[in-house]
């Protein structure tokens, strides 16, 4: 992917899948979702803010439907938006098991 090409979500999942292994994986698909944005904060999370987030300069519009100003201005949070990332990252990964 090109540097300055803004990813997709998919292609968001294609880093990260690029980055962690399949230990990680199970981990995250695991974790109840109401907890992963907390579990992995402080590290996939940071990652993604700055391997992703920041490299890009992704904005939420960018990712997923943004509703209205607020959800703009809580999704454009970089952490919020790596826990966002994550969560549907969860999905992918529960999706492919089927």
């Amino acid at each position: 992917m090109e540097h300055n090409k803004r990813p997709s979500l998919e292609e968001c999942f294609n880093i990260i899948d690029k980055a962690i292994d399949s230990e990680a994986k199970q981990l995250i698909i695991n974790t109840d979702p109401d907890e992963v944005p907390y579990t992995f904060h402080f590290t996939l999370g940071m990652w993604i803010r700055n391997e992703i987030i920041t490299r890009y300069d992704l904005r939420a519009e960018d990712l997923f439907i943004v509703k209205d100003a607020i959800d703009s201005l809580l999704l454009n949070n970089p952490d919020a938006m790596s826990g966002q990332i994550i969560l549907h990252y969860q999905q992918h990964l529960i999706s492919q098991l089927s």
